[in-house]
């Protein structure tokens, strides 16, 4: 599993996590957290989505670990995703600015 012991595959140039939640970009390190995922398809491949403590939602390749999209919109923590259960191309987030938000994974709107 991607997520096993809390890890992303650590590919060049791509989101990973290399300690629990703590979230890394390249070279750059940065204090955010990853705080609720799920599991995602565009119709062609999983992709996990991962709410972050920086308003971003990330939507990785499953099996290559890359960053494929960072949604933005939130205003706060997005704490709560999940996928819609009859299109499973749509992405529902939740934040703690009190807001949810629909998401198309296809297109990254």
């Amino acid at each position: 599993a991607i997520l096993a012991a809390g890890r992303l595959a650590a590919l060049p140039g791509t989101l990973a996590l290399r300690h629990p939640g703590l979230v890394f970009a390249g070279a750059e390190r940065r204090e955010e957290w990853i705080v609720a995922t799920c599991n995602v398809t565009d119709g062609l491949r999983t992709i996990v989505a991962a709410g972050s403590s920086s308003q971003l939602v990330y939507l990785l390749d499953a099996a290559s670990g890359e960053c494929l999209h960072a949604l933005r919109g939130h205003e706060s923590t997005v704490c709560a995703l999940s996928a819609d259960p009859r299109r499973p191309s749509l992405l529902w987030t939740g934040s703690d600015d009190q807001t949810v938000r629909l998401w198309d994974v296809t297109t990254a709107s």
